[in-house]
């Protein structure tokens, strides 16, 4: 990641840029993202049975998550939000929410780049986010058919330099 960096720092005018989720733990794609840069990447995945972080909704401007159950509690940037146990034990969306044991309440995990992924969860749901996601698709299937057939020893052919 570091040569990807210093790479693309010393780029003049870096725009976009086309990210697999390997690179999202990177502190640095948020800050690319802050500069202006558009990102491509496909947020971390929200799946499961229960509610998933999208059925909460995540307040950054009063740093206050709120459950589909109605209860907020305070958000930190990379600590879990904890709703308190007495308000989940009362709650008629528990099944749909939990599998903790009565008298604990449910957490939600909030990454140290949650708004960074909001964003990206967000642009994922516009007409020009699926698009440029749709591209990606392309490259993706290229890249898995590479290493199915070559392994991750793929050959790569030279191109003259034209600069």
């Amino acid at each position: 990641m570091e040569l990807l960096a210093d790479t693309l720092e010393k780029a003049p005018g870096l725009l976009q840029l086309d990210i697999d989720l390997g690179y999202m733990a990177s502190p640095r794609i948020a800050q690319w993202a802050e500069q202006g840069v558009y990102i491509i990447a496909r947020p971390w995945p929200q799946v499961g049975p229960l509610f998933t972080k999208p059925a909460f909704t995540l307040d950054f401007a009063e740093m206050q998550v709120t459950c589909p159950g109605a209860q907020t509690v305070p958000m930190v940037l990379g600590k879990p939000a904890q709703f308190p146990a007495a308000a989940c034990d009362a709650c008629a969306l528990r099944g749909q929410c939990t599998k903790a044991a009565r008298g604990q309440g449910r957490s939600l995990n909030i990454r140290t780049d949650e708004p960074f992924q909001h964003k990206l969860r967000t642009k994922m749901k516009t007409q020009r986010g699926r698009a440029a996601l749709r591209k990606r698709t392309a490259v993706e299937h290229t890249i898995a058919h590479q290493l199915t057939h070559q392994g991750r020893r793929a050959a790569i052919q030279a191109c003259a330099k034209t600069s």
